[in-house]
């Protein structure tokens, strides 16, 4: 179950409306229900799925949880029953939660992208990825086959864990939600929580809007076959990927560092979603500037123990001088610095501390697909 807390206040009073969504085994959503101060619980939705996970009903509720709405579907879209009750208006987000468009009567399924005739199970305009799938009619929904496969959009950030049965559950995160429950979850949803408060949510809202999926799991990344105590973010091809977390369970670990942490590994999924993806010193640099400006955010609202992040750190050598003051302007800076940017790059490998060590000395200074910086667009990263 996922919690949000929201307060506001109405002539000079201050109510807490809580909001639970709960969620099956595959992590779909299956009720809303909603307390107002001391209100007693009101539920305002409960949904239902067919075996390959396909919303085949959605009711809303109102007060006293009586019904609103009751939609049964055809497999395409298609009603074959709405029930709208009295004293209610008339919901349009219907099948797979999208908007049915009652315009000039055409009876559409609004999917932002595309338009869904759900009478004629087409869509109206053409995959944009057609060329990926030649057997495919460009305007076929799910391959003609809606009975085993699905539409989805993937705009979450996911967590994967165990139950305590063994068994891999998944639960999506949203911005500031509340968790009780698995430890990694709960830790996981706090360090997410601290990088979207801290400077993080610009670029974390773009992932969570995403149509790509981005995982938190917990494993450890391995380099050469060996553990690493870091986290990592591992692309996936065609989009997304996974960013191995256990060591934010790792208990001498500064949550310092950890917050650092998770924001950089985030920035890299950032870079792959633009397009910009790829080891490289380039995008090394633009992350940890990132990261390190998240986690100082964090820190000067928080008391914390243990060290803070040797990022920044410069060797005792001239070209450590260097970075390490590329590195500190551009973390304090108003705006973005060419100057120190192209320094921090040129000087990585042989002055940080960082870029010494084996992880990054085959790293090319820039891949071909790097063609912009994306890192200005934050500034001023201390706030």
């Amino acid at each position: 179950m996922v919690k949000s807390k929201i307060k506001h206040t109405f002539d000079g009073k201050t109510v807490e409306i809580v909001k639970d969504y709960l969620y099956d085994h595959a992590g779909r959503l299956t009720s809303v229900s909603q307390k107002n101060g001391t209100d007693p619980v009101t539920t305002l939705a409960t949904l239902h799925y067919n075996e390959i996970g396909q919303l085949i009903q959605k009711k809303l509720h109102v007060s006293g949880n009586n019904a609103l709405q009751t939609v049964n579907y055809y497999p395409f879209g298609a009603i074959v029953e709405s029930t709208t009750y009295s004293n209610s208006t008339d919901n349009k987000y219907r099948y797979n939660g999208k908007e049915l468009q009652k315009e000039l009567e055409l009876q559409w399924s609004d999917h932002g992208a595309r338009m869904l005739n759900f009478t004629m199970s087409r869509w109206t305009t053409p995959d944009p990825l057609a060329e990926k799938y030649y057997s495919l009619s460009p305007y076929a929904y799910v391959a003609n086959n809606p009975m085993n496969f699905i539409d989805p959009d993937g705009r979450e950030i996911w967590i994967y864990y165990e139950d305590e049965d063994g068994n891999e559950q998944k639960m999506p995160y949203t911005a500031n939600m509340q968790y009780k429950g698995n430890d990694f979850v709960s830790t996981t949803v706090n360090f997410l929580n601290a990088a979207y408060n801290n400077g993080g949510a610009k670029m974390m809202d773009v992932l969570i809007g995403s149509s790509n999926s981005f995982n938190m799991v917990n494993q450890i990344p391995t380099y050469n076959g060996s553990p690493v105590d870091a986290l990592q973010f591992d692309p996936t091809t065609g989009g997304g990927g996974n960013i191995y977390a256990k060591l934010l369970l790792n208990s001498n670990i500064s949550d310092f560092a950890k917050v650092e942490g998770v924001a950089h590994e985030l920035f890299h999924g950032f870079q792959h979603e633009k397009g910009q993806g790829g080891a490289s010193v380039f995008n090394e640099v633009e992350a940890s500037v990132f990261g390190y400006s998240v986690a100082q955010n964090w820190g000067f609202q928080n008391v914390f123990s243990g060290a803070r992040s040797g990022t920044s750190f410069g060797t005792d050598t001239p070209n450590g001088q260097i970075f390490e003051k590329a590195f500190f302007n551009m973390v304090n800076g108003n705006k973005f610095s060419s100057r120190d940017f192209i320094d921090a790059v040129n000087t990585f490998q042989t002055g940080s501390a960082k870029g010494t060590s084996r992880f990054y000395q085959n790293h090319p200074l820039r891949s071909p697909n790097q063609t912009r910086l994306l890192l200005p667009q934050f500034y001023p990263l201390i706030k």
